[in-house]
């Protein structure tokens, strides 16, 4: 008795199935052979995949949206505005190496306390607190070249936030004695002038940051006798000579009698 025949679709898959592990062991015996003689076959990379091209015009729209949303950012939030409210013209920062200098007790200049100073600072930035010498890297002093001339109304306002400082870095006792210092300084410009009253500032809270002991408040009588000598002896030195009488060009024409 004859064994059965498979059917004519399973006859077709059993040869390609004998195909297929034919085709198995010859790579693996190529694989063999490549790593008994050192040489290792590259597996075949996979073919590339296309990669997805946009619309132009999606790919312009979707930058402008981001040009937009980063525009969008940079722009400030301002707040309601109130009716009747001022700000004040001191209410800028003090820059920052004046306020080094009110934390290390140091000698400031009030017209680094100024409005003009303080915008300045605010819309430049500060300088560096430190400049470079032959010597090395030295600390840069606040600019007092003008101090002396500063305007009455300039020197009050940095008065005022000298006072409020000094109470911040050193206590309400030194800021009393800054306060009462001030007013004798008002005092001596009704008096004495601006300029006397000025060398007398400068030379008392000069003074008074070298020797920590030195008590501002109150009038310091032997300091307001220097600054009004040295004022005087300025004038005399920068006083225009008085010039003799000039006689008058004799006439080339002979006088005429009188009637």
């Amino acid at each position: 008795m004859r064994a059965p025949q498979p059917a004519p679709a399973q006859a077709q898959i059993i040869p390609n199935q004998a195909d297929k592990i034919a085709a198995l062991r010859a790579r693996i015996a190529e694989l063999e052979r490549g790593d008994a003689h050192g040489n290792h076959t590259l597996a075949r990379a996979p073919p590339p995949i296309q990669a997805l091209v946009a619309d132009p015009a999606a790919i312009d729209q979707v930058r402008a949206s981001l040009t937009n949303a980063k525009d969008e950012s940079k722009r400030p939030t301002l707040p309601l505005l109130r009716a009747g409210h001022k700000v004040s013209a001191l209410s800028l920062p003090i820059p920052t190496k004046v306020e080094d200098a009110f934390k290390q007790y140091r000698y400031v200049p009030y017209t680094a306390l100024t409005h003009a100073a303080r915008s300045k600072a605010f819309l430049r930035g500060d300088d560096s607190s430190f400049v470079f010498t032959q010597e090395g890297l030295m600390a840069k002093g606040l600019d007092r070249s003008n101090e002396l001339l500063i305007l009455t109304v300039d020197w009050i306002a940095a008065a005022k936030a000298a006072e409020e400082r000094t109470a911040f870095h050193w206590g309400d006792e030194r800021a009393s004695a800054l306060t009462s210092h001030h007013l004798v300084v008002l005092d001596i410009g009704c008096t004495h002038g601006w300029s006397v009253a000025m060398h007398y500032d400068v030379q008392q809270q000069e003074l008074a940051h070298t020797n920590h002991e030195h008590n501002l408040a109150g009038l310091d009588v032997a300091a307001l006798t220097l600054a009004n000598n040295k004022m005087s002896s300025i004038s005399l030195h920068t006083a225009p000579p008085v010039s003799p009488n000039k006689r008058s060009a004799p006439s080339d024409f002979p006088s005429l009698p009188r009637k």
